[in-house]
């Protein structure tokens, strides 16, 4: 009787598992970056002049001929607080956005382009100051070194070199393609301000100094959301597809959790994180679904690996952990190396606040290898606190990935960001996460993410009142699974 309890208490918890696998993902409905295209026709040049001398051409910005020459912007006040003295306003970065906040455009960056510590908002912290963008929202704009059909970087050396202590903040939906992304200065950020945004193919980032090419925080960091700023019922959707990365957030960068009058500085309410890594993308420093240091975080979050390389780990959740008790975590995966990839987790070891309800990887859409998919399947059999469910593709079983060679390679010591706080971790089940055969007509994804828009109430509610079910199932299946193991 006692294993016919358990049995049928097992096959709930698949059928259960199976209905949330199978609900229609958010995001379906929302913005997909892959569709971005410039809002207007509109093109502007950019870049600095040689050492000593003036731009060449009337200033227009109209070629690469004549690229844009910055004039004394009319809400430049060199007078202000030093920590309010806008610098950024007088680039032709910020000039030749602000020419296409209304419409939408090309930003072409003809030759070399450096944004420093004399071109950012703000003289306070030494380490981390803004330059800005005009807000322009849904006016897509394209990023790019290749424009008719000419690459400068080869013809006149174009590249955006962003240096200690600067960061881009990107207010609107942007594409990023064919240009060079170079750094000086360790733990640089590019970002997106919750926009929508595609990383294209193209892309390459580089620290400027070779020495430290093997150094994860000398790479370019990518955030779906503010640095700093947060906010309630966010959907987040960022693709990158090449460049390599140091860390890479789904939503929220994260440098703080504090809260003052009329700001928010964590992600609140039913925030929707979503990020897709696919191409050429490399990834060394870390992949998180939530914010990757002191921000709070509550909602949902989703990662798709289609493509690229993780010589790092990825965590579906942050070291701040969930708020809600409600979270879920999917990681969608059907291609990528993780040869050297350090591990996949639900969540970072000695997260505070809650983890999440569930937390799920689906595999059913795997295009590489079996033995690749034994890489990645065992990691995810490594993970300090368990998944919930991890779906197969057709045809493959757990046991055979189980006995293939697993990946044994340690991590490099290098520079990086290590999570802080409590050290214990959520207590594993003793029957491990559930594995479900792959099936072709079921869509493994739940869904969440998106472009900013509606909170995705119903979906949301529909999946929790699941998930709780399943949760209190799981509890029963860890009970029966602790005394089977006790009479032992």
């Amino acid at each position: 009787m006692k294993n016919f309890a358990k049995l049928f208490v097992v096959a709930v918890v698949v059928t259960l598992l199976v209905s949330v696998f199978a609900v229609p993902s958010a995001a379906s409905t929302a913005l997909d970056p892959h569709t971005l295209k410039p809002g207007s026709d509109a093109v502007y040049f950019i870049m600095d002049p040689a050492e000593g001398q003036e731009l060449p051409g009337d200033g227009s910005g109209k070629d690469a001929e004549n690229p844009l020459k910055p004039i004394d912007h009319e809400r430049f006040d060199p007078t202000a607080e030093a920590n309010a003295i806008r610098n950024d306003f007088q680039t032709s970065w910020y000039q030749a956005i602000e020419f296409m906040k209304d419409t939408g455009g090309t930003l072409v960056i003809c030759g070399p382009l450096n944004l420093g510590p004399d071109d950012t908002y703000g003289a306070v912290d030494q380490n981390n100051r803004d330059i800005c963008t005009p807000k322009f929202g849904t006016n897509t704009i394209k990023i790019t070194s290749v424009y008719n059909g000419v690459d400068y970087r080869e013809t006149n050396g174009a590249k955006l070199t962003v240096e200690l202590p600067a960061g881009l903040s990107i207010s609107g939906q942007t594409i990023w393609e064919n240009i060079d992304i170079e750094t000086i200065g360790a733990n640089r950020l590019i970002a997106f301000n919750d926009f929508p945004t595609l990383v294209g193919e193209g892309v390459k980032c580089y620290p400027k100094e070779p020495l430290y090419a093997a150094v994860p925080s000398y790479y370019v960091s990518l955030s779906a959301g503010h640095r700093y700023e947060g906010g309630a019922d966010i959907n987040y959707n960022l693709v990158v597809q090449s460049g390599t990365y140091n860390m890479i957030t789904a939503t929220l960068w994260g440098v703080t959790d504090r809260t003052g009058p009329g700001w928010t500085y964590n992600n609140e309410g039913i925030t929707q994180g979503k990020v897709t890594l696919e191409g050429t993308t490399k990834v060394v420093g870390g992949v998180y679904g939530t914010p990757q240091a002191k921000a709070n975080f509550s909602g949902s979050t989703e990662i798709i690996i289609n493509g690229g390389t993780y010589e790092c780990d990825l965590y579906g959740v942050g070291p701040k952990g969930m708020t809600n008790k409600d979270g879920l975590v999917t990681f969608r995966i059907s291609g990528g190396d993780f040869s050297k990839a350090w591990g996949i987790n639900p969540i970072c070891p000695g997260y505070e606040n809650n983890a999440p309800i569930a937390a799920l990887i689906d595999f059913s859409g795997w295009t590489g290898t079996k033995e690749d998919l034994a890489v990645i399947y065992n990691l995810a059999q490594k993970a300090d606190v368990e998944f919930t469910t991890i779906q197969l593709p057709a045809g493959i079983e757990a046991a055979e990935l189980e006995s293939m060679t697993a990946q044994t390679t340690p991590p490099p010591v290098v520079e990086t960001t290590a999570p802080t706080g409590d050290t214990t971790t959520a207590p594993n089940s003793n029957n491990g996460p559930l594995v479900i055969g792959g099936d072709d007509e079921t869509d493994a994804s739940v869904g969440v993410g998106g472009n900013n828009g509606g909170s995705n109430m119903g979906l949301i509610i529909g999946i929790v009142a699941g998930v709780v079910v399943i949760a209190a199932v799981i509890v029963v299946v860890i009970v029966l699974g602790k005394k089977k193991k006790e009479n032992k």
